[in-house]
């Protein structure tokens, strides 16, 4: 599917300064040539190993050429999710998200339910979302769980809409107090329902175009994610140009030194 109105890109291709970068690089890839080129002009002067030196350097060169071309005009992507919504409204396309899980004990199924819970809060139509869970070890437990979360979602996800909330993985929700900046922090129905929510902490099937993957120890920490992906992907004049987006990975928990 492509964008007809061209004169509202829902995303924007930024490119990045890199001046001194270049620079160096340029000086770097001068004085390798000139290496190059005196072991080149020496080269049936000595033996075996001055010609084994020159195809190492000669492969080294052609190595860091790649690596420097990669990295020579770094580009940034803006999205603008607002427009996705002006321009598809209720024609969003239908996403599929998929979570893999695997091992009960390794990976504890509370986590499991934290990254679905934060996945079915996103800022999407509800009717367009549908959530699998993959359990390669079958776990009865994890079973469970996902059936307290989906009754616990619809407590949940309007709570998240409703208040702004962004990590809305519960657990990491729940990590701090509400603090004063939240514009919500001085409403007596805010403080009734964070307090209720937080006590209470402890399907259809689809064929959609779009499929969003992550492991059960993830989670979405902005609610826009998807509507930020449909921008890439439905952003471009030729669906060739975009198949696939990939997000960065934030770890949490991780001990200093890692």
């Amino acid at each position: 599917m492509a964008n007809p109105i061209s004169s509202i890109p829902l995303q924007e291709r930024i490119p990045g300064r890199n001046t001194l970068q270049r620079v160096l690089d340029l000086i770097i890839f001068f004085l390798l040539l000139l290496f190059l080129f005196y072991l080149l002009l020496s080269f049936n002067v000595h033996g075996v190993a001055w010609k084994l030196a020159f195809f190492c350097e000669s492969w080294f060169t052609f190595c860091w050429i790649l690596t420097m071309n990669a990295r020579w005009t770094p580009v940034d992507y803006t999205t603008y999710p607002e427009r996705l919504l002006q321009w598809a409204g209720d024609e969003l396309p239908p996403v599929d998200m998929f979570v893999t899980t695997t091992d009960a004990v390794l990976e504890p199924p509370i986590i499991t339910v934290n990254t679905v819970l934060s996945l079915l809060a996103v800022d999407y139509p509800a009717h367009k979302l549908a959530c699998y869970v993959s359990d390669d070890g079958a776990s009865p437990l994890t079973f469970y769980s996902l059936v307290e979360a989906a009754k616990f979602a619809k407590l949940w996800v309007p709570f998240c809409k409703r208040y702004e909330v962004q990590a809305r993985a519960p657990f990491m929700y729940f990590s701090t107090e509400p603090t004063k900046t939240n514009s919500h922090f001085s409403s007596s129905d805010f403080q009734r329902e964070w307090k209720k929510i937080k006590t209470r902490v402890s399907g259809v099937m689809t064929n959609s175009p779009f499929m969003f993957n992550v492991d059960c120890d993830m989670f979405a920490n902005n609610p826009k994610i998807v509507l930020m992906a449909m921008c890439h992907v439905l952003g471009f004049e030729k669906e060739s140009e975009s198949g696939f987006v990939l997000y960065p990975q934030k770890f949490y928990g991780i001990s200093k030194d890692d």
